[in-house]
């Protein structure tokens, strides 16, 4: 009940065109925040095994 009386409210204060301006700036923001995220997730990986494969070069021993 809250959030319905509290969307009702937000569309009586701003309008509905105002509504849909606030909401295309919030998902605006978000959309940046989250490509952002997904760089720095897509580049974990790689990161991860980068520095795995200088551990395992570290604990090879050398043959005699």
């Amino acid at each position: 009940m809250a959030l319905c009386y509290n969307f009702t409210r937000a569309l009586n204060i701003l309008g509905f065109d105002g509504f849909l301006a606030a909401l295309a700036k919030t998902l605006a923001v978000c959309r940046c925040i989250l490509a952002a995220l997904l760089q720095r997730i897509l580049a974990a990986p790689e990161a991860f095994w980068t520095n795995i494969r200088q551990r395992l070069a570290i604990g090879r021993s050398v043959p005699a």
